[in-house]
This record gives structure tokens, sequence and C-alpha cells, in this order.
């Protein structure tokens, strides 16, 4: 008879809040982030976690379909985000926005560009364009190197908003482009649950220093020449 391992880690659990779901998603199982915290993260490291956790959570309301996968700990029930944070090196060569289905244009070159249909609408919201304009995309490595060329937005344009490469005080903003990248995303669930019409994913307008209150460089126009860091 074979043992079965068993894993013992803190856990956190943000749900978005149920009045704004039911409002702006017509659903009454709320938007939901969980947080494992597998290991190699002081306290101070895993309060940022939890932040973010709460800050997304009133970005986004609505639920998410179920889905259920199989890891380490055995079959996970993800509703609606699970993320399993860890002391370990992060980026590296990859960045943080590529290898996604395609979306990410031109790179590497002078003026790479972001291809998700949310995300070009809103910048092209953003920017006053009667269209949907592909995003600016670091064209160069930033302050933490090289991999922020091709993995985040183009700071020369985005300056320090939150998906920039460098970012300095807190209270950096939120921008549309950013909080609506991720519905260009896959999410390939392994088990497919009963559809229903009533939940639906949906974006709420966050905190004030966020979205709202953001605004592109004047320079907005990419430019083909090196970023600034």
């Amino acid at each position: 008879m074979g043992r079965r391992a068993t894993y013992a880690f803190e856990t956190f659990r943000a749900v978005a809040d149920a009045g704004r779901a039911e409002l702006l998603a017509a659903t009454t199982a709320p938007f939901q982030i969980e947080v494992r915290f597998v290991g190699g993260l002081t306290s101070g490291r895993r309060d940022v976690f939890t932040e973010a956790a709460e800050r997304w959570a009133r970005v986004i309301v609505g639920d998410l379909e179920t889905a259920i996968l199989r890891d380490f700990t055995g079959d996970v029930v993800i509703d609606d985000l699970l993320i399993d944070a860890e002391g370990v090196v992060i980026d590296g060569i990859l960045g943080t926005l590529r290898d996604t289905s395609g979306l990410l244009m031109d790179f590497p070159g002078p003026n790479p560009t972001f291809g998700g249909p949310g995300a070009m609408k809103e910048f092209g919201t953003l920017i006053g364009a009667a269209q949907p304009t592909p995003v600016p995309v670091a064209n160069v490595g930033g302050a933490g190197g090289a991999g922020g060329a091709g993995g985040h937005w183009r700071e020369r344009v985005f300056g320090n908003e939150l998906m920039s490469p460098t970012i300095g005080a807190p209270g950096n903003p939120l921008s549309r482009p950013t909080a609506t990248r991720s519905t260009s995303m896959p999410r390939r669930p392994t088990r497919s649950p009963t559809p229903s019409s009533s939940r639906r994913p949906a974006a709420e307008r966050p905190h004030p220093r966020g979205v709202s209150c953001f605004r592109p460089s004047p320079a907005a126009s990419p430019p083909t020449g090196p970023d600034r860091y």
C-alpha cells in the first residue's frame, strides 16, 4: 500500500464584493483569488501577494467557470484563480507578456506591440484613437535587466503604470489595458462544467488611484527608438 504525501501551507483568499458582482455581472458567485504560499517568502513579501489579490478582486468581480487540474498536491479545484506564491526567480528570459498565443507582435524589434483585443480597445480609447490600437511594449530591458523587453508595457508611453518595467514609490496606477490584458489569455480547464448564462466575468471600476486616473504620455504614438530607462 503506497503512501500519499500531504502538504501544509498558508493560504489567503480575496473575494470580490458580492453586491457589485450581482450588479455588474448578474452573478451571486463573486470572483475570488486563492493564494497558496508554498515557501521561500518573508512575511512582508506574503503581504504583497495578499494586497495584490485584494486589489484585483476590486477590478474583476464576475465569476469564472470552475476548473480542475492535478498538481503536486493532487486534484485541485480552481474557483476562480489560484496562485502558487513561492520565493523563486521569475520572468527570466521569458518576460511577462511573451508566449501569449501570438499576441506579442514584432518582437524582437524596435517597435513591439501587444495585440490582445481588449487591451487594444482600451488603449485606443485612452489615446483618443477612433479604433483599437496595438499597445506599445518595452523594446529594451529596464532596470530589472533584459527581462523587461517584450515583457512589459513601454515606459516612454506608460510612465510609472503598474505593468511598465520600472516602478518606484507606492501608488502606481493600474491602466485599463492592463486590467483587460488577461481577458486575451487562453484558459483551459481540464473539465468543462455546465454552461450558465448567469456566470460571466466582469471588470469593475477599480481603486481611484488605478484605472480611472491613468493617462498615457502625450508621446503615446508609439516611438520606434529605444525606450528610456
